[in-house]
């Protein structure tokens, strides 16, 4: 097109005019016109294959024909064909799918090829949002299932494909391969389709530009980047990524998630890139594959789909929207459950039938300014690495972003490393994880934490053996480091102690009551006496040694106090009277049947007998 032609057309229409119907225009079916020797090609081989059926090309429609040679009934003015069957292999299913293809019989033309799943090839319902109105078929009621016959009938000489849809380890004709989104380590020719844009990233290396020494100390100089409090276990996740699928033999597959806290402009998400960047082309925290801006069917089909891998979900930030924030958080929640018991959510379709669902089969590692306010179980899903403003080294994080194309390279050799010793790697990975473990149980940690801990340690060691084998570092450095790590790691879980401990219910429902009868935001009379009629906050009754609390009351006033701080008390009324009565902080009621959390005590002037939560003043001192 001309300069001047350029011109005039945009003297005419606006650039919102020229964006619509450049959309427009693409929109449209395309029905190119094929070089004629091209088309006849096509034609030629199709006709003869044809001959061997029921059907034939005659008047410019394909026709069957119908009872002697001489009868034809149209049924199409255009010739479709399968080019290729795609079976598409996620690890858990395999779909079937169909390049279909189509020409003219009279325009010479060519259709554009289309992929559709093969269970909807039968029904033609495609033809029309596909090809447009160019391809006609002609009315009747077997016409399009004649159609699907002739286009079966005639592409049986069709390539078939395996397309696999994931990442990780799979085992091919008795074969370990490690699929990345370039190929696959350890087998040539393997094609790999993924989802999205963002796992498109998961792409290792194809040649040998920097060799192994040289892109293992790289990978190292990233500890130098923070505190080894916060390095470690980050160099430990890319460690243990694909350690999951032999942990997963061994019956102890990672159960956990990393949480990375810090303050806007720590630079915690440039971090988590250049560790992530292990397992392909990331170059920056706005690269990372996962965030809290995608829907949580999105998050859980990536930690799905990143087998043996590592998912940086990024940004968990505080929010003055109150349904972003409960949003964000309920994604948390998820989250963590699905990491911390490796299971997907189950869905039910509308014939009461069980949807697949989507288990995480790598591990996460999120980054936030906060974490989500949760009961105890939930925060011992995760560990928290907490990082200052000026927790990162700045100088040293540039170097190493300047670096990052180093990364896959080390993480490609570790893992043609780890490739041979694919079927003795869970017994020697299950020896690492209990050792580590019985390290660690005389500890006052939380035993989600406990196993954390001896999962990490067995990833960053197992990364520190290939990087010896490398030539990198030295045995007398590998085992200085795992004792380093030994002791950082330590240092997180007594951390992490008190974390889970401030989010214990008892000592949450304890902190609640103790504050409102502080502020006399609840009110309650001696045991001898009765409440004012019209009091909406009494609790209950008191003497010198106890409280006597009506449980429905004290739990709406413990409720609304810790709804007015934006938070949800994390257990049922129940299940705190079970707790409580475990610490031997209330009395019970003991009987031959049953033990009773509640009991029975003489209460007001009358001196009625009621069934009260009778907890001892001391414990809430």
């Amino acid at each position: 097109m001309s300069n001047d032609l350029v011109r005039k057309i945009k003297e005419v229409f606006s650039e919102e005019e020229l964006s619509e119907l450049k959309k427009n225009v693409e929109q449209q079916p395309q029905i190119t016109a094929p070089p004629k020797t091209f088309y006849e090609n096509i034609i030629a081989h199709y006709s003869k294959n044809l001959k061997k059926t029921n059907y034939t090309i005659y008047n410019g429609h394909l026709c069957f024909k119908k009872g002697g040679q001489d009868e034809y009934v149209p049924l199409c003015n255009f010739i479709p064909f399968i080019t290729r069957e795609t079976v598409e292999d996620d690890g858990v299913d395999r779909k079937l799918m169909y390049h279909v293809s189509g020409v003219m019989v009279q325009q010479e033309s060519i259709f554009p090829e289309i992929y559709l799943p093969a269970e909807n090839f039968p029904s033609l319902n495609w033809v029309q949002s596909s090809w447009g109105l160019r391809a006609n078929i002609e009315p009747g009621f077997s016409v399009k299932d004649k159609i699907r016959h002739a286009a079966q009938s005639i592409s049986t000489d069709c390539v078939r494909d395996d397309i696999f849809t994931h990442l990780g380890w799979r085992k091919v004709y008795g074969n370990w391969i490690y699929l990345h989104a370039g190929g696959a380590i350890g087998k040539e020719n393997i094609t790999i389709k993924l989802e999205s844009s963002q796992l498109e990233k998961y792409q290792l290396p194809v040649d040998d530009e920097v060799d192994v020494k040289k892109a293992a100390l790289q990978s190292l100089e990233l500890l130098k980047t923070a505190e080894l409090e916060v390095t470690l276990p980050l160099f430990a996740m890319v460690g243990l990524a694909p350690l999951c699928e032999p942990l997963r033999k061994a019956g102890i597959e990672p159960a956990f998630v990393l949480w990375i806290s810090g303050p806007s402009g720590s630079r915690k998400s440039t971090l988590a890139a250049c560790f992530q960047s292990h397992l392909g082309e990331f170059n920056s925290g706005k690269d990372l594959p996962a965030s809290f801006r995608d829907t949580m069917n999105a998050i859980e089909k990536k930690a799905f789909l990143t087998k043996d891998s590592l998912l940086v979900v990024d940004d968990y930030h505080p929010t003055y929207s109150s349904q972003e924030s409960k949003r964000m958080e309920q994604i948390a929640q998820q989250i963590l459950r699905g990491y911390g018991d490796r299971v997907g959510r189950s869905r039910m379709k509308a014939d009461t039938s069980l949807q697949k669902s989507y288990p995480p089969r790598g591990i996460c590692l999120i980054t936030g300014e906060d974490t989500p306010k949760a009961g105890i179980s939930t925060t011992a899903r995760f560990l928290e690495i907490e990082i200052a403003s000026d927790s990162i080294n700045l100088e040293k994080l540039k170097a190493c972003q300047e670096k990052n194309n180093h990364y896959s390279y080390a993480f490609k050799g570790y893992i043609k490393w780890l490739l041979p010793q694919m079927e003795q790697l869970p017994k020697l990975l299950k020896r690492m994880f209990d050792e580590n473990r019985n390290r660690f149980l005389n500890k006052e940690t939380h035993g989600r934490v406990t196993e954390t801990i001896s999962w990490l340690l067995v990833g960053l060691e197992m990364l520190l053996s290939y990087y010896v084998h490398a030539q990198a570092i030295n045995n007398e450095q590998k085992e200085k480091t795992m004792a380093l790590a030994i002791e950082k790691f330590d240092t997180i879980a007594k951390k992490h102690a008190i974390n889970l401990f401030s989010h214990d219910p008892v000592l949450l429902f304890i902190e609640g009551f103790r504050e409102l009868i502080n502020l006399k935001a609840v009110t309650t009379v001696d045991i001898k006496e009765d409440p004012y009629s019209d009091d909406r906050h009494f609790i209950g009754w008191e003497d010198h040694e106890f409280y006597y609390l009506v449980l429905g009351n004290v739990m709406k006033e413990i409720n609304i106090y810790f709804q007015g701080q934006g938070l949800r008390f994390p257990i049922s009324k129940y299940m705190l009277l079970k707790m409580l009565a475990e610490r031997q902080m209330i009395e019970v009621e003991r009987n031959e049947n049953e033990t009773r959390n509640t009991v029975r005590a003489y209460v007001g002037k009358d001196q009625k007998h009621i069934r009260i939560v009778k907890i001892k003043k001391s414990a809430l001192l």
